[in-house]
């Protein structure tokens, strides 16, 4: 897109002006802040993917692993939680599985899946209110494992 937006202002300009030093260096910069970024959430969703197929498998230890790497690098997303939340569950640790599903839901609150991640291992008042909350985010939602 970049490249694509540059040619198309190139195109546009009957003369070219040379950039200053100044300019250059400051499109350099941008660039590779760009680049760092962009390679950052690769490697984040890459340890995000792994662990959704290491639950799928389910091999809990490596799909935690990968959940909290994914967690450490994809600060702004509550999916490595949901992931961490899924592991926990699936090895047993009640306690660690809420605590993930919590932390998404903080996170992300108007996330019904979120929501249906703690539903699906809480119990009672908390539960039932987090089965509300699904319902209410995605009235389409036929769980009547909350009912």
């Amino acid at each position: 897109l970049l490249a694509g937006a540059v040619a198309l202002l190139a195109s546009e300009r009957p003369a070219p002006t040379r950039l200053g030093v100044r300019t250059r260096g400051m499109l350099i910069g941008l660039t590779t802040i760009l680049g760092f970024f962009a390679t950052w959430s690769l490697v984040g969703n890459q340890a995000l993917f792994a662990a959704r197929e290491a639950v799928a498998r389910g091999d809990w230890v490596d799909a935690r692993n990968h959940g909290r790497r994914a967690d450490a690098l994809l600060v702004w997303s509550h999916e490595p939680q949901l992931v961490i939340a899924a592991a926990a569950a699936g090895a047993g640790d009640r306690q660690g599985a809420l605590v993930a599903a919590r932390a998404a839901v903080d996170q992300s609150p108007r996330s019904w899946i979120a929501w249906l991640q703690l539903a699906r291992v809480a119990r009672g008042a908390e539960r039932a209110a987090a089965y509300d909350h699904v319902h209410d985010l995605n009235p389409r939602f036929e769980d009547r494992a909350g009912d």
